[in-house]
């Protein structure tokens, strides 16, 4: 699997994992509202996971009280926690930083994570990454905290997919490339704009993210062979 070609996740694949994610999370599973939350976020922003887990809570969320949060439509990625090739031949293919644009479904996602960290007096506690595992103190509030590491996320991906019946798994830097290729395919979207969101600054290293639907090949096809 690590030496095959980076595809996007299809749509028939998409719908199965997220509807195994939120029938687990509406079941109250901290790791389904976790793992849905951050591949929303990622599935949606085109974060890479590196970036992702570097996020802080004051980039994500805007308390309005103490116990609804708001979440914020867009953040600045700063330059400590974005991706960077710099002094390399490929830097310029690449950004450091920027502004994303986080949707509304990751933003409901956002919040059920951040309401059910609050609902077992976790977040209150921390501060930095809002990506944390804790460890029930005997009162029922957090006794230690850890930040979730980036092997425990590919992991936990990994069996949400097989819970979920994938039997081709997808690699955790696909979900990367299936938010490039959905902005691509939306209407009105140009190169230059799918390659702004991405954070590439060169279009050429866009369209490599870019991956045809191979229902709609074969639709083309088909009309093409009535001409």
């Amino acid at each position: 699997m690590a030496n095959r070609p980076a595809r996007a996740i299809n749509d028939t694949d998409r719908r199965r994992i997220f509807r195994t994610l939120e029938t687990h999370a509406r079941a109250g599973s901290m790791s389904a509202i976790r793992t849905l939350a951050i591949v929303q976020l990622t599935a949606d922003t085109g974060l890479r996971l590196s970036e992702l887990l570097r996020l802080d809570c004051s980039q994500i969320i805007e308390d309005t009280s103490a116990t609804r949060p708001r979440i914020v439509s867009s953040f600045y990625l700063e330059p400590k926690q974005a991706k960077g090739r710099r002094g390399s031949a490929k830097a310029k293919a690449y950004t450091s930083a920027g502004q994303i644009q986080i949707p509304k479904r990751s933003r409901a996602a956002l919040l059920a994570y951040l309401r059910a960290l609050r609902a077992r007096g976790w977040l209150r506690t921390w501060r930095g990454s809002p990506w944390i595992t804790c460890k029930a103190g005997p009162t029922g509030g957090a006794s230690s905290h850890h930040p979730v590491k980036q092997r425990a996320v590919q992991l936990l991906w990994s069996e949400w997919q097989r819970r979920a019946g994938i039997r081709a798994p997808y690699r955790w830097h696909d979900l990367r490339h299936t938010a490039i290729t959905r902005w691509s395919r939306t209407p009105g979207a140009d190169v230059f704009s799918v390659a702004e969101l991405a954070r590439h600054r060169n279009v050429r290293t866009t369209q490599r993210y870019v991956h045809a639907d191979p229902v709609r090949l074969a639709a083309i096809a088909e009309q093409a062979s009535e001409l």
